[in-house]
C-alpha cells in the first residue's frame, strides 16, 4: 500500500466519521424537536382541558343548588311519609277500637237476646244472623209551657230517644237460636 492509498483510506474514514457524526447530530436534533413539539402539544391540551373545566365549573353552583334543593325536598318527603305512617297507625288503632266496641255491643245484644246462645263453644258475635234486625226508634217530645215574663222568654223542651232492635227469627234450627 502506498501513501496515496493510505491517504485516501484516511480521508474516506474521516469523511465517514464526519457523516456519521452529522447523522447522529441530525437525529439528536430531530429527536429534541419532536420532544419539544410533544411538550407544546401536551401544554396546549392541558390548557384546553383547563378551559373546558373552567366552563364546566360555571354550572357547578347551579348543580350544587339543585342537589341541595333535592335533598331538602327528599327530607320533606321523608317527614311527610313519617307523618302519614303515624296517621295510618292512629287510624288503624281507631279502627281496632271501633271494631272492639262494635263486637262488645254485639256480644251485649247477644247476651240479652233470649234467642241467641252466647255460651256455646261455636259462638261468634253477630255471625250468620238469621233474624231480620230492625231498628226501632221511639221519640217522644214534650214541650213545656212557653212563658213570657219581665221581657224575657222561657221555653223548656224535653226529648227522650230510645233505640232498640227487634228480631224475627227465620231459621229456628240455627246454632244461635236457643231451643
Amino acid at each position: 500500500m502506498d501513501n496515496e492509498e493510505v491517504t485516501w483510506i484516511v480521508v474516506a474514514v474521516v469523511v465517514l466519521l464526519l457523516l456519521a457524526g452529522l447523522a447522529a447530530w441530525l437525529l439528536s436534533k430531530r429527536k429534541k424537536q419532536k420532544q419539544e413539539q410533544e411538550l407544546r402539544e401536551r401544554t396546549e391540551r392541558a390548557s384546553e382541558l383547563r378551559q373546558h373545566a373552567d366552563q364546566h365549573a360555571a354550572v357547578l353552583p347551579d348543580a350544587e343548588l339543585r342537589a341541595k334543593e333535592e335533598e331538602v325536598r327528599a327530607e320533606k318527603l321523608r317527614r311527610e311519609a313519617e307523618r302519614a305512617e303515624e296517621r295510618a297507625q292512629v287510624a288503624q288503632t281507631d279502627y281496632q277500637q271501633q271494631e272492639a266496641r262494635y263486637e262488645d255491643k254485639l256480644r251485649e245484644a247477644d247476651r240479652i237476646d233470649p234467642d241467641v246462645d252466647h255460651t256455646s263453644g261455636g259462638y261468634t258475635p253477630g255471625a250468620d244472623r238469621t233474624s231480620t234486625d230492625q231498628t226501632v226508634t221511639e221519640r217522644s217530645t214534650t214541650e213545656a209551657t212557653t212563658t213570657t215574663s219581665g221581657g224575657g222568654t222561657t221555653e223548656t223542651t224535653s226529648t227522650s230517644d230510645t233505640t232498640g232492635t227487634t228480631g224475627t227469627d227465620t231459621d229456628p234450627g240455627s246454632p244461635q237460636h236457643r231451643a
